[in-house]
């Protein structure tokens, strides 16, 4: 809540409540860093918060060193980057700071549907399943052209090409969900 409230105030304009706000939350999450040790699920949300204290006091730097920490820390935790990121954006454009030090922080997955009848390969029995696999496989790459992270995956098996779908995006390293 803390945090929310320097936030909040250097929104509105009013620095100087901002950073005694944010200063004082800054003291408590380096306790509870020290506090969660080697556990990521403890520690993520202290070193999230200490890098948009670090970003609400004006250190971007700081603030992309905390959330590179905080980042590991949630790997898979595509949720919480999610926010802690649009978090950092807000403040960013508050500050009209250059956000591409802290975007590198936050690699969050493509998600990829795949509905109507297997991205157009439901006939696949009409030609050589290699075929459909391989049209399957460059379909996701395609997608996925330009980013450094896997994409997950998303249908609900109601075709081969459904399945072929998500067989491909395993094979390209990333995950599926049904």
């Amino acid at each position: 809540a803390g945090i929310n409230a320097a936030t909040t105030a250097l929104l509105l304009g009013d620095t100087k409540h901002a950073h005694r706000i944010a200063h004082r939350v800054a003291d408590r999450c380096t306790q509870e860093v020290g506090r969660a040790g080697e556990s990521p699920e403890k520690a993520y949300w202290p070193l999230a918060t200490l890098g948009e204290a670090a970003l609400v006091l004006g250190d971007v730097e700081g603030a992309a060193g905390y959330y590179r920490k905080a980042a590991t820390a949630g790997a898979g935790r595509w949720g919480d980057l999610s926010t802690t990121r649009r978090q950092a954006r807000l403040l960013l454009d508050c500050l009209g700071a250059d956000p591409r030090l802290i975007e590198e922080c936050f690699i969050l997955p493509i998600v990829i549907v795949c509905g109507g009848h297997g991205a157009g390969l439901a006939r696949w029995k009409e030609v050589k399943e290699g075929w459909a696999e391989e049209q399957s496989v460059r379909h996701v790459t395609e997608i996925q052209v330009g980013t450094s992270t896997p994409a997950i995956g998303c249908a609900v098996l109601a075709t081969p090409g459904d399945l072929l779908f998500l067989e491909a995006v395993q094979k390209l390293g990333g995950e599926t969900i049904i």
